[in-house]
């Protein structure tokens, strides 16, 4: 039974994070907050997946944010400087990074 509850934690893990990373790649960077209103998960879930997936060079902190009141929320984004090639929010290679700094044509696939 332990052994379950292990599977099951670390699977509902998995899948708060998959969410998060769904949610910049399909709407962009956004605050810690609109993120939790995308998600639903909870604000401190947030604030430790956020912290685990910028520890794995997964998303970067783009900078704070315009805000009418109060302190400036930070912009949270999926980082790309370490992926092989970019792609838009549906997918579709924009450029593909072929190592030692020499990048393609632009032209990306489909």
């Amino acid at each position: 039974m332990r052994n379950s509850k292990k599977i099951d934690h670390a699977l509902l893990k998995l899948n708060n994070r998959l969410e998060i990373l769904r949610v910049l790649r399909e709407s962009g960077p956004m605050s810690r907050n609109e993120l939790k209103e995308k998600t639903g998960l909870s604000w401190g879930t947030i604030t430790a997946f956020i912290k685990e997936l910028m520890d794995m060079r997964v998303v970067v902190e783009t900078g704070k944010e315009s805000s009418r009141l109060g302190r400036k929320p930070v912009g949270i984004d999926l980082d790309t400087s370490h992926a092989h090639g970019q792609y838009e929010a549906r997918g579709r290679l924009l450029r593909e990074n072929h190592g030692h700094g020499h990048q393609g044509d632009g032209k990306g696939g489909a």
